[in-house]
């Protein structure tokens, strides 16, 4: 959509095995957008599919919050916006909510302001509660997501997930409830009950953002209002069973801090169901959406990627690495103003500094060459790189990579295809054992011209989770807005590296050599 991607996708495939691919774009009700698909293979080789035609439909169309939801990898989302029946749509997998029972009302005022919310009324006598209508494996890894008003003060659940989408739940596992005395409490049933709880009530009827997840590395996180409230690392799975997901009541006997009713009269809105953990970062960044309201996420609990108070962090701009290559070196880049040396791990003849920049020839199809700097002693960093190329390589051109962070275990990169077979795109990943995983990609608006000065920069920031922000651009005016946003929640590359920079020349490049010119790489403490 509007010339960047809508989405990117890394899969394996055989004519034997060929995976289902889906994606999801947010646009205007009623709005007419053409979409095509590219597929490009590790060597460089790419093809399109014919553009399709498709006409949005008619409608009040998606919130700007629930764009987030979606772009955030909500595998089930429902925001309860329909105003009277029995069902809720799930905008992303049709996991339909039906609702059961005659205690609940449509219609009732949003946390958002515009829309609906499910107004629950149940009691003793008279109970309602929301569910799907397909069981499923119960998830190893999930997040889940809910707003909640209430002034209840005799409890029940809110959300999780139970063994039958009718009646009382015999299995029930990975729910959220309300103690009577207002307090949230998460709990997971991994052959043995454990709860984590948090330590202020939430029944003020005021509106609640509450996120609950479990991680089978990281143990399970209770998130409210954009803060981490109650966690526990031990608790890393739950039972393994089918089910369905259940919003509104379930079975609560034996839990800690069994409350008086099973079901919630609360309102509730805004429900979702992520297959991987939310991060801290987007936890608070929903809570901004609906509220706007600022929150501080603390990704790693208070501490930095090595293990310190973040007191102790290297003070936020400070230079980890700064070098505009004032000296002449053949055979290398020698050593940086500020970071130490540079070390060439691969064709050291290709790399030289003339005085004004630090350089990389690049002879021909498939031809390659890398550097790398010494350690970058953070987990936090904000980069820099400024470049040039003193020709346009033919076809699929040069692949430039910087490497923000670089360990044995793998790194996080951004390359840059430059030829002329189109503009030049910027693709994010992470790679680790040599896989490649793609976070992220875009193209820019305008074709390259030769000697035409390029600026990439890329933030990597945190351990437990990674907010990855990438954006290029030519000419001196830096955009305000990021090519790429993404965050990674896999821990591989936890730890702190070094960075560097890659070439590798496509074998459509064509048989001259073209020069990359780093006119300056700096990096910051983010």
């Amino acid at each position: 959509m509007n010339g960047k991607p809508v989405t990117s996708q890394t899969a394996t495939a055989g004519f034997w095995e060929r995976p289902d691919l889906s994606a999801t774009d947010v646009v205007e009700p009623g709005s007419t957008h053409r979409y095509r698909v590219q597929v490009t293979d590790q060597w460089g080789a790419s093809t399109v599919s014919d553009w399709v035609t498709v006409k949005a439909a008619e409608g009040q169309g998606l919130s700007k919050y629930g764009a987030r939801v979606l772009a955030d990898g909500a595998a089930h989302y429902w925001s309860f916006d329909e105003t009277d029946g029995d069902k809720a749509e799930d905008f992303v997998a049709q996991r339909n909510l039906t609702i059961r029972g005659k205690a609940y009302k449509r219609g009732s005022g949003s946390v958002l302001g515009s829309g609906a919310s499910l107004g629950l009324t149940s009691d003793a006598a008279n109970k309602s509660h929301a569910a799907t209508r397909v069981a499923s494996q119960a998830p190893t890894a999930f997040s889940m997501e809910a707003w909640v008003r209430t002034t209840s003060t005799s409890g029940g659940e809110i959300m999780g997930y139970g063994s039958s989408a009718d009646n009382q739940s015999w299995s029930r596992d990975r729910m959220v409830y309300m103690r009577n005395d207002g307090t949230l409490s998460f709990m997971l049933y991994p052959g043995k009950l454990t709860t984590i709880t948090t330590p202020k009530s939430y029944n003020d009827g005021q509106w609640h953002h509450i996120v609950a997840s479990m991680s089978p590395t990281a143990g399970a996180m209770l998130y409210v209002d954009g803060n981490l409230t109650a966690f526990d690392a031990a608790m890393t799975s739950g039972q393994n069973y089918s089910g369905y997901w259940r919003i509104g009541g379930d079975a609560l006997s034996g839990v800690n801090g069994q409350p008086s009713n099973t079901n919630i009269q609360a309102d509730i809105d805004e429900a979702a169901v992520y297959g991987t953990p939310l991060s801290a970062r987007q936890i608070a960044e929903h809570y901004t959406a609906a509220t706007g309201k600022q929150v501080q996420a603390d990704d790693n609990g208070g501490k930095d990627g090595a293990g310190k108070d973040k007191k102790d962090k290297a003070k936020e701009g400070s230079a980890l690495l700064d070098d505009s290559f004032e000296r002449s070196v053949n055979g290398g880049w020698g050593k940086a103003k500020a970071g130490g040396e540079w070390k060439t791990t691969w064709n050291a003849a290709a790399f030289s500094v003339d005085g004004t920049s630090g350089r990389i020839a690049m002879a021909g199809p498939r031809s390659s060459a890398s550097i790398i700097s010494d350690p970058i002693k953070s987990t936090s960093t904000d980069a820099v790189v400024d470049f040039s190329l003193d020709a346009v390589p033919a076809g699929n051109g040069a692949f430039i990579s910087y490497a923000a962070r670089s360990t044995k275990a793998g790194q996080y990169q951004a390359t840059v295809r430059i030829g002329s077979a189109g503009n030049p795109v910027v693709t994010v990943s992470r790679v680790v054992k040599g896989r490649e995983t793609s976070l992220g990609s875009f193209v820019m608006k305008q074709p390259y011209t030769a000697g035409q000065p390029l600026h990439l920069r890329m933030v990597v920031d945190g351990a437990e989770s990674t907010n990855i922000q990438t954006k290029l651009w030519a000419g001196d005016a830096e955009p305000a807005e990021w090519g790429i946003e993404a965050v990674d929640n896999d821990k591989t590359l936890n730890e702190a590296g070094t960075v560097g920079l890659t070439t590798y020349m496509s074998g459509s490049a064509g048989a001259g050599t073209v020069t990359l010119a780093v006119d300056k790489v700096t990096i910051k403490q983010h």
